[in-house]
């Protein structure tokens, strides 16, 4: 039986300060330099000498191939705890753990228990064309926390680090590149994070204070500049929702503040020395769960569940299968550039629904750019109650046809072809309407109306208008009324004639009518006695027509500058004149009927024929009577009608002599 063995001697262990951590079998050892064990001086024993410290890691990790975790803590500068499994030999020590403190000097890399990392000049360079490049100053394994960050329009988060060449910084005086530890930037500080502190440790400079600046005053809270809560503020996004001050109304929503309200001992922080924190956060009423990035990129989530997700730069959500998203309340999205969605973008045959299931509108709206819509090869279907249309300038459609159906349809109709129910179409424009057809165009319905307040122009080279039943056209004339002219309806021809024409007059159906001030009908069918003027142009049987002109109240005149025919009273209604005028010295009258006519001829001469008798004998009548005439007599004055004959109106005094001596003109007339 062996009586010395690994743990049967005594326990020897040792403290610490890491030197090294560049392990090249990747195991996590470090080179430590123990207290006691070695000396300070690094002339005598340097650091490369020292032996490697294997880490003890906890119960929690496997420390196996490809399972476990990072053995990769402690960096040069870190005190730690360890023991030499050789005993007293002590060339084989393990590190059971980090020792926190508070220093209180900055390193000296020339010092054993010293951070030991310096900086060392690149090699000098030839450039291609032989010239000596001198060579720059090169930092190994030095991150650091940001110097400051920027937020840069369309690119993200800018970040500047650190540096101690003072002509890489835009403050020539600043040599702020501080990457040893302990950190000069934090003596006199707990080596536990800041975060970890909470803010009643004012050595945390986490605290209130009032933002100088052009702009107003406000108080925040700040982390300082080594903190990541002052990195997420330096790149906070403003408000998102408002474009324009007439949507003052709609919803606003911003990137909230953190949740960050810390205690120790209760904030658990594990920080990198390149500025990533993760935080598990027990405060009461202030428990956070935080992940940051030390690009100010973070994912938090509050004491109350709220979860706040931040990419400084672009974002990626890649899902292989089915994703799926449940929102109890109300959506925001703010998005300052363009957006695209593509559903079965690898040719698959699925559908996209955008769908609001209560009483809630939808509204899509482009305040100043165009709203477009394709459908290559399917149909565009709107299915509504009402279809509303409103442009503030026109509405134009381009398509080989356009159909209306009677019922509304729940489904699209795929066949191009499909005719469906006719129906009524109804168009109200507000202002003016233009419509422009380059070929012929063709109106077919059951009844059309048209109504208008203004003027109705129709220009065309030629009309044509086929009437089944009857047509009617009413005029007001409110102009005649208003003063605004005399003209009710006129028709005008330039060049051509006017035709009225009724057909079918032997069939008894055709005629014209022309009334003026029409009057109420007398009796039933009495169409010409309704007016008081017309012209009758009406069948009285089917085969022949009579033609009538009447005038009750005024005269009838026809005449031009050849001759007048005019049916009228007498000046100052003394009479009624029968006119049958010629004018000029050739001129001729006839009066004819088949049986009878009475001629004027050229040369003056009166010819009145009759078929039946002599116009002669009847000449030798009329003056035998008026020659052998009686007078009833009043005293010796004849002054009544000659008996048997009765002349109205006869002229007085009557000379019955004077009639005597006109008896020698029967040879005035012809026989």
């Amino acid at each position: 039986m062996e009586t010395d063995f690994m743990g049967k001697a005594g326990f020897v262990w040792a403290i610490g300060v890491v030197e090294d951590r560049n392990d090249p079998l990747y195991l996590g050892r470090c080179k430590v330099r123990y207290l006691g064990w070695h000396t300070r001086d690094k002339q005598e024993l340097p650091t490369s000498v020292l032996p490697w410290s294997f880490p003890l890691m906890p119960i929690t990790s496997a420390s196996q191939t490809q399972v476990g975790t990072s053995p990769t803590g402690p960096v040069p500068g870190t005190w730690v705890l360890s023991f030499f499994k050789d005993g007293e030999d002590a060339n084989d020590p393990i590190m059971l753990g980090t020792l926190p403190g508070r220093p209180d000097r900055a390193c000296d890399p020339r010092d054993g228990f010293n951070d030991p990392r310096t900086w060392q000049p690149k090699p000098f360079q030839i450039d291609d064309n032989g010239a000596i490049i001198e060579g720059s100053v090169e930092f190994k394994d030095v991150p650091q926390f940001p110097l400051k960050l920027n937020r840069v329009r369309d690119k993200g988060v800018e970040i500047t680090e650190r540096t101690d060449d003072p002509d890489k910084h835009e403050d020539k005086n600043i040599w702020d590149f501080s990457y040893n530890f302990p950190n000069i930037r934090f003596l006199n500080e707990p080596t536990t994070p800041r975060l970890a502190r909470g803010i009643a440790d004012m050595s945390a400079k986490i605290f209130n204070r009032v933002r100088p600046g052009p702009g107003p005053a406000s108080i925040m809270v700040e982390g300082g500049a080594e903190s990541p809560l002052q990195n997420r503020r330096d790149v906070k996004m403003g408000k998102f929702g408002i474009r324009a001050s007439d949507y003052a109304s709609r919803p606003t929503f911003m990137e909230p503040q953190s949740a960050y309200a810390a205690q120790y001992p209760y904030n658990h922080v594990h920080q990198t020395e390149s500025g990533h924190v993760i935080e598990m956060d027990d405060t009461p009423t202030a428990e956070r769960l935080s992940w940051t990035h030390r690009s100010g990129a973070y994912r938090e989530m509050g004491p109350t569940g709220d979860v706040v997700d931040k990419a400084t730069r672009d974002a990626w959500s890649c899902v292989l299968r089915n994703s799926y998203e449940q929102i109890g309340g109300n959506k925001f999205s703010s998005i300052d550039y363009g957006y695209e969605l593509a559903v079965a973008a690898t040719g698959g045959k699925e559908d996209y629904w955008l769908r609001v299931c209560g009483t809630g509108d939808v509204h899509l709206e482009a305040e100043e750019g165009n709203i477009e819509m394709y459908t290559k090869n399917g149909v565009t279907f709107i299915n509504a109650k009402r279809i509303e249309f409103n442009a503030k300038e026109y509405i134009k459609m381009a398509a080989p046809r356009i159909q209306q159906t009677k019922f509304p349809r729940n489904n699209p109709s795929l066949n191009a072809s499909e005719e469906g129910e006719k129906s009524g179409q109804e168009v109200e424009v507000a202002g003016n309407q233009s419509e422009n057809v380059g070929g012929a165009k063709t109106v077919n319905a059951g009844q059309i109306g048209m109504n208008t307040m203004g003027p109705f122009t129709t220009s065309c080279q030629s009309e044509s208008k086929n009437i089944s039943h009857s047509s009617e056209t009413t005029v007001m004339g409110l102009n005649i009324l208003l003063g605004q002219g005399s003209a009710g309806w006129s028709t005008q021809v330039q060049n051509g004639i006017i035709n009225l024409r009724s057909a079918d007059a032997k069939a008894g159906t055709g005629g014209i009518l022309l009334h003026v001030n029409e009057l109420p009908v007398s009796s039933p069918g009495a169409a010409t006695s309704s007016a008081v003027g017309y012209l009758s142009i009406l069948p009285t049987d089917p085969i022949s027509t009579d033609i009538e002109l009447c005038s009750t109240f005024g005269n009838i005149s026809m005449k031009n500058n050849f001759g007048e025919i005019t049916l009228g009273e007498a000046p100052m209604g003394s009479g009624a004149n029968i006119t049958l005028e010629s004018n000029g010295m050739g001129g001729e009258l006839l009066i004819k009927t088949q049986m009878a006519e009475l001629s004027f001829d050229k040369t003056g001469k009166i010819s009145l024929k009759n078929e039946v008798t002599s116009l002669t004998n009847i000449v030798k009548f009329l003056f035998k009577t008026l020659l052998d005439h009686d007078h009833a007599h009043v005293d010796t004055t004849p002054g009544g009608p000659i008996q048997g004959i009765t002349l109205p109106n006869a002229p007085q005094p009557w000379y019955p002599d004077a009639l005597k001596e006109q008896a020698t003109l029967e040879g005035f007339f012809a026989a």
